[in-house]
């Protein structure tokens, strides 16, 4: 069973990840959390592990059981298959390329439109609810995050469209003044989110670069109403604490 394959399986609020046997070398998906039921999938141990130390699945309280988290609906969301995320604009796609050139396509709501829902947020006052220095800090994000994947140009594709782009090739210039730009911006991206505890910069990576609703998240891990909001607005009044020492 592929990673895509295991968190798509545990998207549903009741899916409840547990061993299949008493030796825990295979685990199944109960998609109901009733683990009486015969599991519809099986995932090896090490894949689960793997999981649960890199945040995006977490253990329940049970004995060996696990549910998906926010960073797992955050990766889920870079999948293009996040639950919902189509009930709440359209799905793009980029192309994110890390600092060894390697490229890795990113699907989930324009940035720009998840900020702009942000600055609709109100309080139970009427309100609004996120203040500017916390609004700029989702616009930044979002920016960087842009900025980072070049606007889902490959690198190729750029090339060949200003003449070549080879090493000391005519348009060479170009693309490392992009591959520059990119660096820096997914540099300053990732000094930010690290000043923030996992589960801040999980919500934060959900709702502003993936776009997925607060109410959603809510839904998926049982929180109170309301809470993902106040989440959030700690996290971003955080982050732009962070930019402003970048």
């Amino acid at each position: 069973m592929s990673e895509r394959s295991l968190l798509e399986a545990l998207a549903p609020p009741e899916a409840l990840l547990a061993p299949r046997g008493p030796n825990a070398r295979l685990f199944g998906v109960y998609r109901d959390g009733d683990r009486r039921r015969r599991p519809r999938f099986a995932a090896p141990a090490s894949l689960v592990q793997r999981l649960a130390s890199e945040g995006a699945i977490a253990p329940t309280g049970e004995a060996n059981a696990y549910r998906l988290t926010a960073a797992g609906l955050s990766r889920l969301a870079r999948y293009g298959q996040a639950p919902f995320l189509n009930q709440h604009g359209p799905v793009a796609e980029r192309v994110l390329i890390d600092d060894d050139g390697a490229e890795t396509s990113l699907h989930g709501q324009d940035p720009a439109q998840a900020v702009a829902r942000l600055a609709r947020l109100k309080a139970a006052d009427g309100a609004l609810w996120l203040d500017q220095a916390e609004l700029g800090a989702a616009r930044r994000l979002a920016l960087d995050a842009e900025a980072g994947s070049r606007g889902g140009m490959r690198l190729s594709r750029w090339a060949g469209d200003h003449g070549g782009g080879a090493v000391g090739g005519r348009g060479s210039s170009g693309v490392e003044a992009a591959l520059t730009a990119g660096f820096e911006a997914r540099r300053r991206m990732e000094k930010a989110l690290s000043h923030l505890a996992a589960p801040l910069r999980a919500v934060t990576q959900a709702v502003c670069l993936e776009g997925v609703a607060l109410d959603l998240l809510e839904r998926r891990f049982a929180w109170p109403a309301r809470s993902a909001k106040v989440a959030l607005k700690l996290a971003l009044s955080q982050l732009a604490a962070a930019y402003r020492v970048l």
